[in-house]
C-alpha cells in the first residue's frame, strides 16, 4: 500500500525545539504505528528526525549545519563560477547504513558507500592574468570493508583569465552546470532522475566570467561504430542571478551514434532565495534516443526546496502514459570540523500497477 507522505510532513513542519519525548514526537509515533502503512524501518528513520529536529533547527539557526547543504550561492557558483575551491587536496568520505524494500518485497538493511572521493586540483599563475588549472578526482568504490576499487570522476586541465575559462577532459558539462545543478541538493537522492548529471569524458568546455549573466558552451566527443572519436555531442547555456533569484536555461543536441537517433534536450531552471532556505523549480524535455526510448517524447519536472537543515526533493516524469514520481526527504546535523551526520528519506513510484521502492538512509560524512 503507498504510503501517504502528508500526515508526516505535517507533523515534521511542526516540530518546536522540546525533547524527543515531547508531543510532536509521540503523536508522530503514534500516527505511524497505528497506520496499516507500519514498517518497522520506517517507524525508526522518522523517530530519530523527530527526536533530532530541535538540535538541527538550532543549529540551522546559528549557522553550524547550514554550511553543509548547499546555499543559493553555492549552488550556482558551483555551476557557473571560475572559483577555487578546487585547489589543493580534498576529500570527502561517506559511508552509512541504507534500507531497500523494492516493490513491497522483504526489507534489505546494507551498509554502503555514498560517494566517497578524494582529488586535487591546482592553478599556476601565467603571464597576463592568464591561470592553467588543472585537477583530479577519484572515486572511491568499496565492495567489502576490506576492499574497495577507484573510478575517475572528474580528469581536467585547462586555461583561465578575465574572459573566462577552457577545460578539457572528464568533468561536468554546460547543461549540468546551469540546469540540474540547481536542485542538485541531497547527498544521494537529488539528481538520479534527471537528464545530464553525471560527469562525462571527452569534453570540451568554456565558461564565460562569474557575472550576473553567464553562458557557457560544451563540445563532448564520442566513440562512434569505427572507433573514431566525433563530437557529436554540443550543449549550450545561459545563467543569470541577481540576489536571491537566478533564471538558466540550456539545450544540448545530440548526433545519431550507430543504431540511435540524435535530438534535442532543452531545460529551464528557476531558484527563489528567501529567508533561511531557496525554492527552486526546473524543466526538462528530451526526445533523443541516447536518452529515452526510441520514438519516446520525455518531460521531466523537479521541484526542490531547502530550509534551514532540512531539503525535499520532487521530480515527476511523463512518459507518454506513465508518469513516476520519485521523492526525496532528508537533514544534514553538523558535528564540526568537516563532519556531518544525514538522514534522508526516498520512494519510487514507476507507476506501472506495483508498490513503491522504497529507500532510506541514515550515515555519516568527513569532508577535508
Amino acid at each position: 500500500m503507498p504510503l501517504d507522505f502528508s500526515k508526516y510532513l505535517v507533523l515534521l513542519g511542526d516540530l518546536r525545539p522540546v525533547s524527543g519525548s515531547g508531543s510532536n514526537c509521540r503523536q508522530l509515533r503514534r500516527t505511524i504505528s497505528g497506520s496499516a502503512e507500519r514498517s518497522t524501518a520506517v517507524l525508526v528513520f522518522f523517530t530519530l528526525l523527530c527526536i533530532h529536529s530541535p538540535q538541527l533547527l538550532a543549529q540551522s539557526n546559528g549557522g553550524g549545519l547550514r554550511s553543509q547543504i548547499p546555499t543559493l550561492d553555492q549552488l550556482i557558483n558551483r555551476g557557473t563560477n571560475a572559483d577555487t575551491r578546487e585547489q589543493g587536496l580534498n576529500a570527502s568520505l561517506r559511508i552509512g547504513l541504507s534500507y531497500v524494500d523494492n516493490a513491497g518485497n522483504s526489507g534489505d538493511y546494507r551498509l554502503e558507500d555514498f560517494d566517497s572521493h578524494i582529488g586535487w586540483g591546482g592553478r599556476a599563475a601565467l603571464s597576463a592574468g592568464l591561470n592553467a588549472d588543472g585537477k583530479i578526482e577519484l572515486g572511491v568504490r568499496p565492495e567489502r570493508l576490506d576492499s574497495f576499487e577507484l573510478g575517475v570522476r572528474e580528469l581536467w586541465a585547462g586555461l583561465s583569465g578575465p574572459w573566462g575559462l577552457i577545460r578539457a577532459g572528464t568533468q561536468h558539462a554546460t547543461f549540468y552546470e546551469m540546469i540540474s545543478s540547481a536542485t542538485d541538493v541531497a547527498v544521494w537522492g537529488s539528481c538520479w532522475t534527471q537528464f545530464e548529471c553525471s560527469r562525462k569524458s571527452q569534453v570540451i568546455k568554456y565558461r564565460s566570467p562569474p557575472a550576473p549573466l553567464v553562458f557557457g558552451f560544451s563540445v563532448v566527443a564520442r566513440t562512434d561504430d569505427g572507433d573514431e572519436e566525433e563530437a557529436d555531442q554540443f550543449e549550450y547555456g545561459l545563467g543569470y542571478q541577481a540576489g536571491s533569484f537566478y533564471f538558466g536555461i540550456a539545450g544540448s543536441q545530440t548526433g545519431d551514434e550507430g543504431d540511435l537517433s540524435g535530438g534535442n534536450l532543452l531545460g529551464a531552471v528557476l531558484t527563489f532565495g528567501f529567508s533561511g532556505g531557496s525554492l527552486t523549480f526546473g524543466y526538462q524535455q528530451t526526445d533523443a534516443e541516447q536518452l529515452v526510448a526510441p520514438g519516446e517524447e520525455v518531460t521531466h519536472l523537479t521541484l526542490s526546496l531547502v530550509y534551514g537543515v532540512t531539503y525535499l526533493i520532487y521530480n515527476q516524469t511523463e512518459i507518454e502514459e506513465r508518469e513516476p514520481v520519485w521523492f526525496t526527504l532528508g537533514a544534514r546535523q553538523g558535528l564540526g570540523s568537516g563532519a556531518s551526520l544525514f538522514y534522508e528519506y526516498q520512494q519510487f513510484d514507476l507507476d506501472e500497477g506495483e508498490d513503491e521502492d522504497l529507500y532510506l538512509r541514515a550515515g555519516i560524512q568527513f569532508d577535508w
